[in-house]
This record gives C-alpha cells, structure tokens and sequence, in this order.
C-alpha cells in the first residue's frame, strides 16, 4: 500500500496535467465568449441585407438618423447597424480546433449567435455571425491571444407570432399610405382644378391700344393692344403683322416672372415661364411714359389680387 500510493498520487497528477494541456470545446467556447464580452457584440448589431430598407419602410430611421418611433426601441443608427439600449446573450460554438503557427497555440473556429434579441429588432438584423480565434497554454491554462469576427447576412428567425406582429404592422403602414396617397391625389386634383379657374378671364380691367412700331426699331412684333383682365395680359396684333404666329396671345399672371418699364420712353417687358424654352420675353411700348406707368400700377395691382384669389396657383 505504502507503494502504490505515491503511484496513485503520481497517476493522477499525471492525469490532472494532462486535463490542463487539452483545450476542449466547451473550454474554447467560454474562453471566446468570455472574450467577446469585452467587444461591442452585445449592443451593436448589424443589420440584414434587407433589413435598412425594412426599417425604413416601418418608420424607425431614415437615411440621417432614428425616427421618433425607432428611437423607442433603439439606442442608435449607424447606416449598416443599430445599438440595442440594453446588451443581448451572445452564445458561441465551436467549429473546430487545430495546431496554431506558434507552439503552445491553437487556432479556433467558432460562430455566434444572439440569444435574446428584442423581437422588434429581429426585423432588420441578422441572426449571428462566425469567426476565428487564436489561443495561447500557459501555466494556468489557455488563455485569448487574438480573435477575429464577423457578421453573417442571414436574418434572424422570427418566431410564428412575431411574424404575425410584423404582417399586422406591415398592413397598418400600406392603409396608411394608400390613405396618405388617396389624400394627395384628391389634392392634386383639386389645385388643377383652382389653376385651370385661375386661367379663365372675368374681367376686363384695363384696354390700351399701342402705337405701332417704328421701321428698324426692335419691336416688330408690337401688339396693337393689350387687355389687361383679372388673371391674364391679353395681347392682340394687326392683322398684317407677319412677325407673330398667333394674333391674340394670352399671358397668364401664373407663368410671370418679372415685369420691367423705362417711363421715360414708355418701353416695357414682360418676362415668363415657358416648357420649352426656360422662359420667353414679351417687349412693347406705349405711346409715352406716363402711359406705361398706369400700366405698371394697374398690372402689379392685378397680379396681386390675383394671388390672393388664387394662393394655390401659385406654387
């Protein structure tokens, strides 16, 4: 007995040393976890490839930031990820074990997966990732030397009534927005209306016959009169003028840019938009200053009045 028990002692010393250079998967697993901790794995989580424009639609973020609505849930935002305001479980599990470059290492696969993850988040992000990590023997056991991780791109599994919860949401967000999309085509509708009113003539408010052009001078393509109503400047040219396509031609207040006169000669332009050309000027002239300026007066006093009557034409 006295012999053989020293050989047992030895035997399991042997034994226990032998426990302590094998580095098992269950002791690779805790040992990354545990190294995982100290990262920003817990709170920091990447979103799936669907998961920016998911969110988007749901109203948590937009291209600058959280939403009022995602700022219930979420910490932060950051484009391809989000910060959970509390840390999640993150569970490792080994893939493999081989001899590191180095004696006294190991290399170490592993992938992770998030444990308990909000069930409004697991919408947009994705359900783990994977990674390497290289561990070192030394004389109290193994310890972390380096790790390596990554996000996967597969989303994380909702269950069967979160699922249900996201399809019933989804479906309150599309009544909104055929609600929203009815309401501005109803609008729509009704400016084109109010612009379409806005174009149509109900009063006369002034009436001036023009002097015609001198030979050489510009202005060939003087008006012979013009009528100044509530919503428009109407312009009617001679008969034998060749220089204009139309013999009356209406300018609508909507379309105006901007109106300038020289009294002195009693010059005037009128500038306006136009579809094709960005804009096109109407150039005429009275037969003296004083004359031009009661046009000036009269025109800025219609097309003021005619933007109260119609703010809507307008824009």
């Amino acid at each position: 007995m006295k012999i053989i028990l020293p050989l047992i002692i030895l035997a399991l010393a042997l034994a226990g040393c032998s426990r302590k250079s094998e580095l098992t998967r269950s002791d690779a697993a805790q040992i990354i976890a545990s190294g995982l901790a100290s990262s920003d794995i817990h709170t920091k989580v990447a979103l799936h490839s669907a998961g920016f424009q998911k969110g988007f639609y749901h109203g948590m973020w937009t291209q600058s930031g959280l939403t009022p609505k995602g700022a219930e849930f979420f910490r932060n935002f950051e484009g391809d990820s989000i910060l959970l305001k509390a840390p999640v479980h993150v569970q490792v599990e080994i893939t493999g074990i081989a001899d590191g470059l180095l004696p006294n290492t190991k290399e170490v696969g592993f992938v992770w997966r998030y444990g308990d993850i909000p069930s409004v988040a697991k919408r947009y992000v994705v359900d783990g990732g994977s990674g390497t990590a290289v561990l070192r023997l030394y004389d109290d056991g193994w310890r972390l030397e380096h790790i390596e991780y990554n996000y996967s791109r597969n989303p994380a599994t909702l269950s069967q009534s979160e699922r249900a919860d996201e399809q019933k949401e989804e479906a309150t967000i599309a009544e909104k927005i055929r609600q929203e999309n009815e309401a501005k085509h109803a609008e729509m509708l009704r400016v084109e209306k109010i612009v379409e009113q806005s174009k149509i003539p109900t009063t006369t408010l002034a009436d001036y016959s023009l002097p015609p052009p001198e030979r050489g001078m510009r202005g060939q393509g003087q008006p012979a009169q013009i009528i100044l109503t509530d919503v428009c400047v109407e312009l009617r040219y001679r008969e034998d003028d060749q220089d204009v396509s139309q013999k009356v031609q209406q300018l609508w207040f909507g379309d105006f840019l901007f109106r300038d006169d020289i009294p002195s000669t009693g010059w005037f332009r009128i500038r306006q938009r136009s579809q094709n050309y960005g804009y096109i000027e109407k150039c005429f002239f009275f037969s003296d200053g004083a004359t031009a300026k009661k046009f000036a007066d009269q025109l800025d006093n219609a097309i003021s009045a005619w933007r109260k009557r119609f703010p809507e034409a307008c824009k």
